[in-house]
């Protein structure tokens, strides 16, 4: 039997750890992208809500001007 083979708990501790920060800095490259797309995507959000209102404005008040 080859000794140096084995795998020891240390061994397995600081594999587990080099792991666990590698996983870890891909999590916040993915949070830090998604961040940017949630800002655009608000960003988007809020012109197209005014647009919508402009045209909503735009068609109601003729509507009620012949009503009255």
């Amino acid at each position: 039997m080859n000794l140096e083979s084995l795998v020891t708990k240390d061994f397995l501790t600081a594999r587990f750890a080099e792991q666990k920060s590698y996983t870890d800095t891909k999590f916040e490259q993915v949070n830090a992208r998604f961040a940017e797309q949630d800002a655009k995507i608000g960003a988007n959000f809020r012109i197209q809500l005014w647009m919508i209102g402009i045209v909503q404005a735009l068609v109601i008040l003729p509507y009620l001007e012949r009503l009255l």
